[in-house]
């Protein structure tokens, strides 16, 4: 059987039923917490999602690469369009209002891969348009 996983439908599914986030057993900063791969966005509307966020492994940012924003846009409407989230509609018609809300979590681990692929990626182009017929001398 294939490992289950959290995708980002479920966070927001859980913004959806007003869920808080809270401690348990103690541990205040569990969020990430194991997470080895793929990127999360959380809307932080209250501006605390740190606190409670486990930054040993993880980096937090604004959503400001255009990939992102349009990942999270796609993400956000699919979700209206399943679920017809009165959340997800709100964030989508006040979407300049909401944008800085989000918070892009990604581990650092994954981040220093996807940083290795993009590098190697450029330098590919960068031999292919070296090796064009029309850059020959």
């Amino acid at each position: 059987k294939e490992k289950e996983s959290l995708s980002n439908d479920f966070f927001m599914n859980i913004l959806d039923i007003n869920t808080e986030w809270a401690p348990k057993n103690g541990d205040t900063n569990n969020f990430a917490a194991g997470m080895s791969g793929g990127i999360a966005y959380v809307l932080d509307e209250v501006g605390d999602f740190e606190y409670y966020c486990n930054t040993g492994l993880v980096e937090l940012g604004p959503v400001e690469d255009k990939a992102d924003i349009s990942e999270l846009q796609e993400l956000i409407g699919k979700h209206l369009l399943y679920t017809q989230s009165p959340l997800a509609g709100k964030i989508l018609t006040n979407w300049e209002e909401f944008l800085p809300k989000f918070v892009k979590v990604i581990p650092l681990e994954y981040k220093k891969v996807l940083n290795e692929m993009k590098l190697k990626e450029v330098k590919r182009k960068l031999e292919l348009a070296e090796d064009a017929p029309d850059r020959r001398e």
